[in-house]
C-alpha cells in the first residue's frame, strides 16, 4: 500500500494551520509592537507630536481625528509602547480601536458626570465643558475653606502663544490641581504664557500684571482672578436754587 501521498497531504495542511496561525498573530501585533520597549519625553509638546514619535519608535501607523490639542508633561524611559500609549490617552481623555492594524485614535466619549456651570462664576474647573479642548478638568471641590499659601509653590510650565487667559489659567489649574476661578466679566484677553518649571506664584503674578488684573485666596478652597473695579464717585446732590434780586 503505498502511504506516500496520503503523508504528504497530512504535510502540506499541517503548513496550511502553522500558516494560518502566524497570518493570525501578525494581524493582532505583526511586529511586536505592544511589548516594545520605547522612551518618550514632553515638556509642554502637544499631543499630536507625542503620538507621532510614539508610534514612529515602533513603526505603527494611526490615525488622529481632527481638532485634538494637548499639552503635555511627561518623561517614559524604557516602558512598553501599549503602556505608554494608554498613559497619554488617560492624560488626554483620549481613547482608540485598532483596525486592520491601524490605529485610530479619538476624543473618549462624553463623561455622564455634572460640571459646575461656568457661566455664572467664571470656573476654570469646567473649561472643557464650554468646549476647549485639550484642558483637564480638576474635579470641583465641595468643602469649604482657604488654600494654603503653600499652594502658591507648586511648579508650572506653559509654552502658549496668544492663548485666551482662560485656556492659560486652566493650564496652571491642572497642572497644580488647584482650583482656578476667573470673574466671568473679564475680557478674553489673549497673552503669551513661556513660562520654564517656575511656580505658580510667580505664574499668576506675571499673567495678573500683564492683563491688569489681581488674584486672590476664596473661601471655596480656590484662587480667583478678579479685575478690581475703581472706587465709585459720591453721587451729586441734584438741586435747583432761585436767587431773586432785591427790591
Amino acid at each position: 500500500m503505498n502511504t506516500r501521498p496520503q503523508s504528504k497531504l497530512i504535510l502540506m495542511l499541517s503548513l496550511f494551520v502553522v500558516g494560518l496561525a502566524a497570518n493570525s498573530h501578525s494581524s493582532q501585533d505583526p511586529t511586536g509592537a505592544a511589548t516594545k520597549q520605547i522612551s518618550i519625553s514632553s515638556k509642554g509638546e502637544d499631543v499630536r507630536g507625542v503620538l507621532h514619535d510614539l508610534f514612529k519608535q515602533v513603526n505603527r501607523n494611526f490615525v488622529l481625528q481632527p481638532g485634538i490639542h494637548h499639552a503635555l508633561f511627561l518623561n517614559l524611559s524604557e516602558v512598553p509602547f501599549d503602556e505608554a500609549l494608554g498613559i497619554v490617552c488617560q492624560l488626554t481623555k483620549l481613547e482608540f480601536e485598532i483596525q486592520n492594524d491601524i490605529y485610530y485614535i479619538s476624543r473618549s466619549k462624553p463623561s455622564t458626570a455634572s460640571f459646575h456651570s461656568p457661566d455664572s462664576q467664571g470656573d476654570l474647573r469646567t473649561v472643557a465643558a464650554k468646549g476647549i479642548e485639550g484642558i483637564p478638568v480638576v474635579p470641583k471641590v465641595p468643602n469649604s475653606g482657604k488654600l494654603s499659601d503653600a499652594v502658591l509653590k507648586k511648579a508650572v510650565s506653559t509654552k502658549l502663544a496668544k492663548t485666551d487667559i482662560r485656556v492659560v489659567l486652566a493650564h496652571l489649574s491642572a497642572q497644580t490641581s488647584v482650583a482656578i476661578e476667573i470673574d466671568p466679566s473679564i475680557p478674553a484677553y489673549k497673552i503669551d504664557a513661556f513660562l520654564a518649571n517656575t511656580s505658580l506664584k510667580f505664574s499668576l503674578d506675571q499673567i495678573t500684571k500683564a492683563a491688569g488684573l489681581k488674584y486672590r485666596f476664596t473661601n471655596n478652597l480656590s484662587i480667583q482672578v478678579y479685575r478690581e473695579m475703581p472706587a465709585a464717585r459720591a453721587p451729586v446732590q441734584n438741586r435747583v436754587t432761585l436767587i431773586t434780586g432785591q427790591r
